[in-house]
């Protein structure tokens, strides 16, 4: 009888512990969820720009609470950091994400950011070397710009070289957060996408004279 006893309280013993052990993983995985995107949505296996073919999600997908009166722009500027709508290709551009906020909250901030042709969605992976705290990240056959960790800084500055002869118009897809940086998804404001068309230049054919002579 003491023996049935002693098994009785060590099967006890043992659900509790694989209870325990559950319990434990699983917050660890909830832990891993809602702190793992700050290194990037990308690198967590998600495309949040706004594209249709990221089936138009952004950053509101999974960060929400907060209303920091978040936006953001992109221009694509040419050597000179003038604002182009075209390229010239095989030229070197600056890809420029402004991301804005009108509170003065202590706040940081994050993007991700593609390339594709306009009329087939092709993936365009023509980023230079990116600046500290961003990366380049594939996934699905499709090259995503990002923050690799939290920003300070509302400013990312990418470097971009035109694609070749014959690509034809290429869109930037882009989607931002500003955070309140507490490693979790809520108390953020998502902004809505924005989208960036940019044209291919064309070579302009030769201007034709006829030679008259006068009279």
């Amino acid at each position: 009888m003491l023996s049935n006893l002693l098994t009785k309280i060590s099967g006890f013993i043992g659900n509790k512990k694989i209870a325990f052990t559950v319990f434990t993983l699983s917050a660890c995985a909830g832990i891993i969820i809602f702190s793992g995107y700050k290194d990037g949505p990308a690198a967590n296996g998600k495309t949040v720009t706004g594209a249709p073919f990221n089936n138009d999600k952004t950053c509101s997908s999974c960060h929400s609470g907060s209303d920091y009166g978040s936006s953001v722009s992109t221009q694509l500027l040419d050597a000179g950091n003038n604002p182009v709508s075209i390229y010239n290709p095989g030229q070197n551009y600056t890809f420029k994400i402004t991301v804005s906020e009108t509170t003065v909250d202590p706040v940081e901030f994050g993007f991700q950011t593609t390339c594709a042709t306009t009329v087939a969605s092709t993936n365009i992976n023509k980023w230079g070397t990116l600046p500290v705290g961003t990366q380049n990240i594939k996934k699905k056959q499709r090259n995503y710009v990002e923050h690799s960790v939290p920003q300070a800084t509302n400013i990312f500055s990418i470097p971009w070289k035109a694609p070749s002869a014959g690509t034809g118009s290429v869109t930037f897809y882009t989607a931002a957060n500003v955070v309140n940086g507490n490693n979790k998804n809520t108390k953020d404001d998502p902004t809505d996408p924005a989208t960036l068309v940019v044209a291919e230049a064309t070579a302009k054919a030769p201007v034709a004279f006829n030679n008259v002579k006068g009279e």
